[in-house]
């Protein structure tokens, strides 16, 4: 059985809005007795009452990947404010959300251990827990597909806090590089629409953090 208190959650990302509120009370209310860090950028207004610790990071800054569209990857955002926090987390288990979620129970506790294989040999010790939402095999329209190898979300992350920080263990990307990188280079699969053809980025942040995971294991990792 895993204690609470045994736990550290981490919120990263912008926190000034209602959906970031929601979310701290929802961890407060199903978590009272974990670890709260907040993983924030400067000069933002929180009411403090609903952590115990927060960091106020520079913001790494985003690039556009979709022109047409004008959508910004978040990816370094992502990573430094994550990886910011976990220097900062010294218990057993660690919970990473973003901040626009919301818990609704504490079950993942009671499941985890359920959720492991003792005969798979990584580096990893345990499996991470990861959510269903957005994990992706494929990505599809009109009938076709392509495949989205090593997309698994990023939303909900949950595990041994070394295991936890062996999967955020990789360096931020260069975004004039990272983003736009298929202005430069031609896509090696089939796009399906002109809304799939406006991405230019490399691939999604899911799957680069998932791959270094795979890169860094030997092969090998469990989600």
């Amino acid at each position: 059985m895993i204690f609470e208190k045994d736990v550290s959650v981490i919120v990263a990302g912008a926190c000034n809005n209602s959906s970031a509120m929601n979310l701290l009370k929802s961890i407060r209310k199903y978590l009272p007795k974990s670890h709260l860090i907040v993983s924030t950028w400067k000069n933002t207004n929180i009411d403090q009452k609903y952590f115990d610790e927060i960091l106020y990071n520079d913001d790494p800054g985003a690039e556009y990947y979709d022109l047409r569209n004008q959508f910004k990857l978040n990816i370094n955002r992502m990573l430094f404010s994550r990886k910011n926090a976990l220097k900062k987390v010294t218990t057993k288990y660690c919970l990473v959300l973003r901040s626009d979620l919301q818990l609704t129970s504490n079950n993942f506790l009671k499941f985890f251990e359920e959720f492991q294989e003792k005969s798979v040999s990584t580096l990893l010790k345990q499996k991470i827990i990861a959510n269903s939402l957005f994990s992706l095999k494929f990505e599809g329209s009109q009938n076709r597909e392509y495949r989205t190898p090593f997309h698994v979300s990023d939303w909900f992350h949950f595990g041994l806090t070394t295991d936890i920080k062996l999967l955020y263990e990789i360096d931020l990307v260069d975004l004039s590089e990272y983003s736009l990188y298929f202005l430069k280079n031609k896509k090696p699969r089939i796009v399906l629409t002109e809304g799939y053809n406006s991405r230019l980025w490399k691939y999604p942040p899911e799957e680069y953090i998932t791959y270094n995971l795979y890169k860094t294991t030997g092969g090998k990792q469990k989600f």
